[in-house]
């Protein structure tokens, strides 16, 4: 149990406008347990969550982004101009050994708004997964 577990992420991103700070965004995520989707809590930020301000999560500007990121042409902070984005091949991102996700498949939609407005939205699948073995990786929090 020496390595972090990792999370498996892909996806497209369309919006008609750009995507300047503060950007609502909404998170509906669920995981997917004998053949069914259950929907997931919001737990350590993570989850079925509200953010008020996605733009706080993007990488600084001092920052370079991903190679995933610059080969996709997708940027990785506010402002995000208007067009359409995709995520290939999947990005891997590490997290914290204490998480609360438990292993397994999930999916899930991003909702992005400003004053209520629908601005864009971001459907998103991916696997926790055991790094080392390439198998499900179970992390609860203890």
């Amino acid at each position: 149990f020496g390595t972090k577990p990792k999370i498996k992420v892909s996806g497209s991103l369309f919006s008609q406008v750009d995507l300047v700070s503060p950007v609502k965004a909404s998170v509906s995520i669920k995981r997917l347990i004998l053949g069914i989707w259950i929907p997931m809590p919001c737990k350590n930020k993570l989850g079925s969550c509200t953010y008020n301000n996605l733009c706080d999560y993007g990488y600084p500007t001092n920052v370079t982004c991903p190679e995933v990121f610059l080969k996709n042409n997708v940027p990785c902070r506010c402002p995000i101009p208007m067009g359409n984005y995709t995520i290939t091949p999947t990005v891997a991102f590490q997290l914290p050994k204490n998480t609360s996700i438990l292993a397994g498949t999930y999916k899930g939609t991003i909702t992005i708004t400003d004053n209520k407005l629908l601005l864009s939205c971001y459907n998103v699948y991916f696997v926790l997964y055991d790094a080392d073995y390439n198998s499900v990786y179970s992390v609860i929090q203890v």
